[in-house]
C-alpha cells in the first residue's frame, strides 16, 4: 500500500470515527431535542452544512497532497533521468578525451618518425 493509500485509508477511518461519534451523540440528545423544538433543528441543520463544507475542504486538501506527491514522484524521477544522463554524457566525453590522447600520441610518434627521416637524408 502506497503512502497516498494509507493517507487516504486514514483520513476515511477518521471520517467515519467522526460521522459514527456523531450519531451516538445525536441519538443519546434526541430527547433533549424534543423539548428544544426548532431551535435544535436550525442549529443542527447548520452544523450538517458546516460538516459538508468541511468534509469537501478536507477532500480539495487531499486531492492537493496526491497532486503535490504525484508531482514531486514525477520531479524525483526526471532528477534521476537526469543524472543517469549526466553519467552516460561524463563517460562519453572521457572516452572522447581517451581517443583524442591516443590521436595526439600517435601523431606525435608519427612527428618524430618524419624528424629522423628528415635528419637522415
Amino acid at each position: 500500500m502506497s503512502s497516498n493509500d494509507m493517507q487516504i485509508d486514514c483520513t476515511h477511518t477518521a471520517n467515519r470515527r467522526f460521522h459514527d461519534s456523531e450519531k451516538e451523540s445525536e441519538s443519546g440528545n434526541s430527547y433533549n431535542r424534543k423539548g428544544q423544538g426548532d431551535a435544535s433543528d436550525s442549529e443542527s441543520q447548520v452544523l450538517k452544512e458546516r460538516l459538508k463544507v468541511a468534509e469537501k475542504m478536507l477532500k480539495l486538501r487531499e486531492d492537493e497532497v496526491i497532486a503535490r506527491e504525484e508531482g514531486l514522484n514525477t520531479v524525483d524521477e526526471g532528477l534521476k533521468l537526469r543524472k543517469e544522463d549526466l553519467k552516460l554524457r561524463e563517460e562519453d566525453m572521457n572516452i572522447r578525451q581517451d581517443e583524442l590522447d591516443a590521436r595526439e600520441q600517435r601523431l606525435r610518434a608519427r612527428e618524430q618518425e618524419l624528424e629522423e627521416k628528415i635528419r637522415h637524408l
